[in-house]
């Protein structure tokens, strides 16, 4: 399962959980309304039977994770078996009970479904409405005043209801929208990063550096930095060690460098850092410091001494991309045979 699938279901889940716990409630309180306008009347039995079937739906599905099932029954027991009922039988008063079932089909239903549904509330509420002007029937003795208690709590249970799913609704997007904001920059970290160091990896440099040098008018310098007998460090003080020595130097040089620059992590123990609008005396510098702290950890860690070579190149426009590459390179190569330890 992928991470946006992941991210589906959770929302579901908590979509479902919104869907069962609000029109349950909703159905609960018009149940007790009920009771003090009407009486124990046959409708009021109705909104009784299903509160519980509702809350039935909602437990079976949150148990068995059939949640698009549950959310067919818990919707279908209002949408077409209660509120048609309720439409008939009190007729205009109770008008907005269909508006929040046609709702709850649009936001909640699987999209499969969602128009076979709506079409078939519909329709029944449409005949409702026909069948109680044609033939009115007076299954509820409604006085004035149960009359109008019934559209007002009609209104007042389908606007705090719909206003709830709605800012749930709201609410719960907005944290999903977080959540992949968060995920998609932790995979950019992932993809850019060295798993190692944290320096940029070698692909982002190398692709920063095509852009740097599509720019007429940026000014950089670029230098390749290899960790001196590397292998003997390993060999002497473990691969373990070896590590950490890398992640020292790596850790130096980021605390060296500006916002603008780029330090990557090239391969192995060797480094190559992009300075932004720094000559080759704004490069020596920086390495001056990071020579000194570099010897400090060594001295620090084991007593003895970790140098670095490096080539350093200032980018003047006459080179393509792999020619500066190549030329930086040999640089390096250069400060290895004149004796490590050294600046090219």
């Amino acid at each position: 399962m992928n991470i946006n699938e992941e991210l589906n279901k959770e929302l579901k889940v908590k979509l479902f959980r919104a869907l069962a716990v609000t029109v349950a409630t909703a159905n609960a309180v018009g149940f007790f309304i009920n009771i003090l306008l009407h009486g124990f009347s046959s409708i009021t039995y109705i909104c009784g039977i299903c509160s519980v079937t509702m809350i039935v739906f909602g437990v079976v599905g949150i148990a068995t994770k059939r949640l698009d099932v549950a959310a067919v029954g818990i919707v279908a027991v209002a949408a077409v078996f209660e509120f048609p009922i309720i439409l008939y039988s009190y007729g205009a008063s109770a008008s907005a009970y269909p508006v929040l079932a046609v709702a709850c089909i649009a936001l909640f239903l699987p999209k499969s479904s969602q128009w076979v549904i709506f079409g078939t509330v519909f329709m029944i509420n449409l005949m409702c409405i026909a069948v109680s002007y044609l033939y009115p029937r007076d299954i509820e003795e409604m006085t004035r005043e149960s009359e109008m208690g019934t559209m007002l709590w009609a209104f007042c249970i389908v606007s705090i209801s719909l206003f709830i799913l709605v800012r749930i609704l709201i609410v719960q997007y907005e944290k999903q929208r977080e959540q992949i904001v968060k995920m998609t920059e932790e995979l950019e970290f992932v993809a850019h990063r060295d798993s190692l160091t944290g320096l940029y990896n070698r692909r982002y440099m190398m692709d920063n550096l095509e852009k740097w040098m599509t720019i007429p008018e940026k000014e950089f310098a670029i230098a390749h930095i290899d960790i001196d007998d590397f292998k003997v460090i390993n060999d002497t003080y473990g691969y373990t060690f070896g590590d950490k020595v890398i992640v020292a130097l790596a850790n130096i040089l980021s605390n060296n460098l500006s916002n603008n620059d780029i330090a990557c992590r090239y391969s192995g123990q060797e480094f190559i850092i992009l300075f932004d609008g720094v000559n080759k005396e704004g490069v020596m510098e920086i390495f001056a410091k990071v020579k000194g702290e570099f010897e400090a950890f060594s001295e620090e860690e084991k007593q003895t001494k970790f140098t670095f070579s490096a080539g350093i190149l200032v980018d003047d426009k006459t080179l393509d991309f792999d020619e500066l590459l190549a030329t930086v390179d040999e640089r390096l190569i250069q400060a290895k045979r004149n004796g490590k330890n050294q600046i090219v």
